[in-house]
């Protein structure tokens, strides 16, 4: 006799030509160039596409969106690409390409401005700019999406079927013990908050405007285009 009911569970597995959509390969592309220009013209990255707070204040402002695609660790540059390609693809075949894309530079340029006002802050109080670069804040906001969206759905992690928000909330912690010695690099971990609100915005914006007040968790992103 058995003990209890048989539970079932759908583990998403993907066929590996799914994970190379357009603007995720794109965005791997324009990483890999940031990190060849890093390692041989450092001196102009650092100049003209890294998160120089004060460049931004005085006309900079493409620095808000190319410190994205700058990366001076090869791990880090590994990490990034690996999470466009497996986390990444899921989203955008969910959505269309230009959600995918809005998504990447509004929790890129977010914590980018949240950079700027602290490394201002430490200039006045320490004499210590802060220089930002990496792909981190927008792939944790594709993570913060990627936890709301699928929530409930099973993938491998680790050899073992996860949730992913369970998923999320993992590779969250592990960003924050990592950034421990350098907590500025938090800023870059609250990405997750940034996609998982603007998610949430989108979901109620949908509610009010085309569900009569009715939940539209359902609704795929590529609808809002």
């Amino acid at each position: 006799m058995p003990y209890g009911e048989e539970q079932h569970y759908e583990i998403a597995i993907t066929s590996p030509a799914m994970y190379f959509t357009r603007a995720g390969v794109t965005f791997i592309l324009l990483m890999i160039a940031g990190y060849a220009l890093a390692c041989h013209w450092t001196e102009f990255v650092r100049a003209q596409l890294e998160l120089n707070p004060t460049r931004v204040l005085h006309g900079s402002l493409w620095q808000l969106a190319t410190y994205l695609f700058v990366d001076e660790s090869g791990w880090s540059l590994v990490w990034n690409c690996s999470c466009v390609l497996i986390i990444g693809s899921a989203l955008e075949r969910e959505w269309r390409a230009r959600s995918f894309v809005a998504l990447w530079f509004i929790a890129g340029i977010s914590c980018a401005l949240i950079w700027m006002a602290v490394s201002l802050v430490a200039t006045l109080t320490t004499n210590r700019e802060f220089i930002g670069s990496g792909a981190d804040s927008a792939v944790y906001g594709l993570l913060g999406a990627f936890g709301l969206a699928f929530r409930r759905k099973r993938f491998l992690f680790f050899f073992w079927g996860m949730e992913a928000q369970y998923v999320v909330l993992i590779l969250v912690a592990i960003g924050l013990v990592l950034g421990i010695p350098h907590p500025i690099t938090w800023i870059w971990v609250a990405g997750a908050g940034v996609g998982y609100l603007y998610l949430k915005v989108i979901w109620r914006l949908r509610e009010g405007i085309f569900g009569g007040g009715k939940p539209a968790r359902q609704a795929r992103f590529k609808d809002l285009g």
